[in-house]
Order: structure tokens, then sequence, then C-alpha cells
């Protein structure tokens, strides 16, 4: 049903549309927890997960300590053997065909 303004027998404009919400910036977190060991023991194992606010498909994983681990999934696990402050770094691809990789990180100290 049209709705006539009554002074001059004209439709009233349908309303403007809704702006589009604007696009989502790419990002990746990293969350960690402890496995195994503790401050003190020569050897602590964590585990890791990369969330990603967009689609992601695979990850790589750089430990801070010279251990890498490639084309892997969002939860890892690695074992530090020494003590000190390290670096975890991901890079999340997004796509087997394109889309800039997504790069998270996360700094953990192992006592």
């Amino acid at each position: 049903m049209r709705r006539h303004d009554s002074d001059h027998g004209f439709a009233a404009p349908a309303p403007a549309p809704a702006p589009a919400p604007p696009p989502v910036t790419p990002s990746v977190t990293i969350t960690s927890h402890l496995i195994s060991g503790g401050p003190g023991t020569a050897r602590q194992e964590w585990g890791f997960t990369a969330t990603c606010n967009v689609t992601c498909t695979s990850y790589d994983w750089d430990f801070g300590d010279g251990a890498t681990s490639f084309d892997s999934r969002a939860d890892e696990q690695h074992a530090y053997t020494k003590k000190g402050k390290f670096r975890v770094t991901v890079t999340a691809k997004r796509s087997t065909s394109g889309g800039d990789p997504i790069v998270g990180t996360l700094d953990i100290t192992i006592q």
C-alpha cells in the first residue's frame, strides 16, 4: 500500500538503506597454558591456541627458541628446555588461494 502526502499527492520516499558495516580487520590472538613441568623444572611443555577473527586455513608457528612448526593447526604444543623470555609468533594463512597472512605474537617467560 502506497502512502500519499496529502498536500502534494506524492508517495513518501523509501527510507535510506543502512550503511554497510566497516570491513573486519583480520587479527589472530594466541592463548597459552602450561601442560607439564613448572617453575624450576628442566622441561616445561606448553599448549598454544591461535584464534582468528576471520577464516584461517593453516598456521605457521615460531616458538621463540629456534623451534618451528609449519602448515600446522590452530592448537600446538611445544616443550621448552631453557629458562628465559620467548616470543611465540603464529602466522595464520587465510586461504590457499590468497589473502595476506595474519601475524600474532605472545611473550612468555620460562622460569
